[in-house]
């Protein structure tokens, strides 16, 4: 059974779902990823798999493009994701910083293809 199922209770990582024609993108986002000193899981799923269907990135997949989640799984842990119960006061600042300075040179790979 894949990590990301068993820690989605957890707020400690991040996932990256993707089908597996998006696989090589995957492997190049997750290497990137690794600055934001965050535990990476990743999930290659279907295309038609609930998790998987419902995302952005199943627009791509739909056109036949590679695409990749990338997400903290909050709307599997926190009730008010999403509602207006979900408020900045509950935001992790610190770990949002560690995401958002991996997203940096996460672009300039993708961008350097």
């Amino acid at each position: 059974e894949s990590g990301l199922l068993l820690a989605l209770d957890r707020d400690d990582f991040l996932a990256l779902v993707a089908n597996p024609g998006s696989n090589a993108l995957l492997e190049r986002v997750h290497a990137a990823l690794n600055a934001a000193t965050l535990p990476i899981e990743d999930l290659i799923l279907p295309d038609s798999a609930p998790l998987a269907a419902s995302g952005p990135q199943a627009r791509f997949w739909q056109a036949g493009l590679a695409g990749v989640l990338l997400t903290d799984t909050a709307e599997f842990r926190d009730p008010n994701h999403g509602a207006p119960g979900d408020t900045v006061d509950k935001l992790d600042f610190d770990r949002l910083a560690r995401v958002q300075t991996a997203l940096g040179p996460l672009l300039v790979s993708l961008a350097g293809q």
